[in-house]
This record gives structure tokens, sequence and C-alpha cells, in this order.
């Protein structure tokens, strides 16, 4: 199914950087994009969010399993990385659609401003309704969150006095000894690849979770009364100035657009290695690693996001007089 996280990781960066290209533009060629764009982009979060949502629900169970000792098939470690790493890398493309779709960015200035279009609610419920989706998907992720930091930073039993009381279980030298005796000689992943993997999940979940806690404040913001407001004056001329610097700084927008894309590129990379140390360590015992054949999970993975096209060349098509020949004559 891996053929799905890179279907998920290049629509979001492509239709976050189609956004933020042509969002401030005029005209109707740049409406007819926009509209466009947009139709792919909510398409792309209410497929991706409930893809995400059963891939953390699988990874759950994976690591239920090997934490809690229930089952101890498959690759053990390995398996629980790889489980950790796609957990992460399925979250952040949605980071994307949360933060650019378009909502109401700033409360009003007047009580009798107060009454929005229906346009306006629409979007706001919209918003709302992604905020809603991206939270249980967080509550989700806490069990991998919380697992992948014990796994990653927690002790380590192996080593020389790493036991209970300083008690040593096994010495590095024995533990390696074990390993050549069940893989051989097989190329293993590397103690660099599994620090860049920790650090990289780590800072991944940290962003996800800021990420989620900074959009439900601005949110809860914008439904206080009036008066209420006045409660929390810090918030909301932070949340302005957030507002004022996006517009301002180019530099921000492409942080917010690279930093989740390279965090995802090097869970790729290092969810590609550990299925490649699998399918060796499985040869390496004369087994077979069917983890890399095609089959069900990359037709889904495909398929999933199939909508994403459509909805955008219907969109297109509903849009087709900003652009036609005939639609400019007739304005």
């Amino acid at each position: 199914i891996l053929i799905g996280y890179i279907v998920e990781i290049v629509l979001g960066l492509g239709l976050a950087a189609a956004t933020m290209a042509i969002q401030e533009k005029q005209g109707r060629e740049w409406a007819f994009l926009q509209s466009v764009t947009t139709a792919g982009f909510e398409a792309f979060f209410d497929f991706g969010i409930f893809f995400a949502l059963s891939i953390n629900v699988a990874c759950i169970v994976v690591l239920v399993n090997k934490d809690s000792g229930i089952s101890t098939a498959g690759f053990g470690a390995s398996e629980a990385e790889i489980a950790l790493a796609i957990s992460v890398a399925c979250i952040l493309p949605l980071i994307y659609p949360v933060g650019l779709l378009p909502i109401r960015l700033s409360p009003p200035k007047h009580s009798e401003e107060s009454a929005f279009d229906k346009s306006s609610e629409d979007k706001q419920k919209t918003h709302n309704r992604r905020l809603l989706l991206f939270s249980l998907l967080a509550v989700l992720f806490l069990y991998p969150f919380v697992s992948q930091a014990i796994h990653n930073w927690a002790p380590s039993r192996i080593g020389e006095g790493n036991g209970p009381e300083g008690e040593t279980l096994v010495t590095n030298e024995e533990f390696e000894m074990v390993q050549e005796m069940c893989f051989g000689t097989v190329e293993r992943f590397a103690f660099w690849e599994s620090t860049l993997l920790a650090a990289t999940e780590m800072a991944a979940s940290l962003s996800i979770y800021l990420g989620i806690i900074w959009h439900l404040i601005i949110a809860q913001i914008w439904k206080m009364e009036l008066d209420d407001r006045r409660i929390i004056t810090i918030l909301l001329r932070l949340g302005r100035r957030m507002e004022v610097l996006w517009k301002r700084f180019k530099l921000i927008r492409v942080l917010f657009l690279s930093i989740p894309a390279a965090l995802n590129g090097v869970l790729l990379y290092c969810i590609i290695r550990l299925r490649n140390v699998q399918g060796r360590m499985a040869q390496g015992m004369y087994g077979e690693y069917a983890a890399n054949e095609w089959g069900f999970g990359q037709i889904v993975g495909i398929v999933m996001f199939g909508p994403v096209v459509t909805n955008m060349a219907f969109a297109g098509w509903t849009c087709r007089s900003l652009v036609a020949p005939w639609g400019s004559s007739t304005t």
C-alpha cells in the first residue's frame, strides 16, 4: 500500500503549492483555476482523512499486538518501526488543506457586522467539520505517538547494566550475535538511520499536534461573543499578527509548504529501507516477502484518491464559462 502514501503526499504537496500560487490572483482565468484547485483540495481532504483514519486504526492494532506481546509474528521491532512511520506519514499531507482551504480569516469588528452571508457560513461550517475530523485523527494518533516516543527514546534494556536495578540482561555483543544467528550477514537498518527516523517522527508528530491545537484555539476564538473576545485580546492580536506575517513574508509560506514535504520524504526513505531490510531478512531465512507484490492494497491506495481528479474535472466543466470564448462576450 506504499503507493497510496506516495499518491497522498504528491497530491497534497501539489495542490497546496497550486493554492498558494494562485489564491491572491485576480481575473476570470485565475478564478477558474482557483475553483478547480479548491474542488480538488476539498476532495483530497475528504478522502485523505478517512484514508489516514483507517491506516492509523490498522497501525494501532499492529502496535498493540507488539507492545503487549499478544502476537510476535512478523519482524517484531522492524514491523513496529514501519507502522510508526506510516502512522505519521499519512497525516502530514492533511496539514495543507486544514491550513489553506478558504475560511473566514478575521472576526467582525462591530456587532452589526456579525451576520454572514450563506457562503461564509457554509465555508465556516465546512472548516469546522474538517477540524473535527482532523481532531479525531489526532486523538487516534495519540497511541502511535506515545508508542513511538517509548520505542525511540525510552532507555534500552540491551547493554551492560541496563536491566532492572542495574542488572545486565544481555550485552550489546550478545544481542549482535543473536541477530547474526537469525539473519546472517544481511544488511540491517543502520544506527544513523534509526536516529534519523526517530528524530523525524518526533518533529512530525509535534508539528501535527501544535498545528491542530493552534487551529482549535483560533476556531474557538471566532465562536466567542464580542464581549468575551476582550478576555483573550492577546490571542486575537497574535492571530491577526500571524495573518499579516503570512501574507507579508514569502519565507513563512515556503516553510509551511516545504517542512511537511521534507519530513515525509525522510519517512518514505526510511519506510522503503525498512521494507528492503525485511525482504532481505526473509530471503536470508529462505522465506518469501510478499509485501512488495502488487495487490489489493496498492489498488485501493490509487483508487482512494481518484475522486480528487474527477472533482477537479467537474469543477472545471461547471466553471468553463470563465475561460470559454463565449463567456467573455456575455458579460
